[in-house]
């Protein structure tokens, strides 16, 4: 028992290194940006009928089709807004630094690698900056719900190789934000079902077309809102 815990104790301090160096790379930011939205939704389910003649709220949003607000509301109810809100920040940075390592770890495996972490870990901190044309993070210390969805899509992805939970990860992201895991069910559906290339190569082809959401006919929100009403805080 003391001899395993003695061969593990090694790769169990690279990781707490780890987790510390992703924590001071991405500090919390407090209440802002998409962050905004996501607090007025846990608080339009704190106090209902508080917000109900908001626009926000009226013809239904985002909410509907997410799993981060009872998540967000465990944490107020729990803790408040202001430190609830920290707290719920802190505990998914901390699970996605596990995630990542948990990818990077696999990922050595494969190379035979066995003290890549830190060094991959660095490098990725030190480059990651943004994606989809600067808009989203990749990591972002706001409490957002793209946070828990990108935790469980690493996760999805360290698990690859075992069919179903690789399958139950990849799905929670999904249900966490549709837009920014679902394409995971499609890397699944590739690597564990290879005769699905067709299909799955078929989806992949249509994702250019998502340029064309948000704009002109396909626009969901008015240009004037858009410009001046705020609409950036929409995630």
């Amino acid at each position: 028992m003391i001899q395993k815990i003695r061969m593990k104790l090694p790769l169990f301090l690279e990781s707490l290194f780890g987790v510390l160096l992703f924590l001071m790379f991405v500090p919390y930011q407090g209440i802002l940006a998409d962050g905004n939205i996501y607090l007025l939704q846990a608080v339009n389910h704190v106090f209902p009928g508080r917000f109900a003649t908001d626009i926000v709220f009226m013809f239904g949003n985002q909410d509907s089709f997410s799993l981060f607000t009872p998540l967000y509301v465990a944490f107020i109810k729990l803790l408040g807004v202001e430190f609830g809100t920290k707290a719920l920040v802190f505990s998914l940075l901390c699970l996605e630094a596990c995630a990542l390592i948990a990818v990077i770890q696999k990922l050595s495996e494969q190379v035979s690698g066995k003290h890549l972490v830190i060094p991959f870990l660095a490098l990725i901190l030190l480059t990651f900056d943004s994606y989809l044309a600067g808009y989203f993070k990749i990591f972002e210390p706001v409490a957002i719900a793209r946070q828990p969805s990108q935790i469980f899509f690493l996760f999805g992805l360290a698990f690859l190789g075992k069919r179903w939970s690789s399958l139950g990860l990849f799905l929670i992201a999904t249900l966490f934000h549709p837009l920014n895991a679902g394409w995971g069910l499609a890397i699944w559906l590739f690597y564990h079902y290879p005769k699905c290339i067709r299909f799955v190569v078929g989806l992949c082809l249509l994702v250019p077309l998502t340029v064309f959401v948000g704009h002109g006919k396909f626009a969901v929100i008015d240009d004037y809102w858009m410009t001046f009403g705020g609409g950036a805080t929409f995630a």
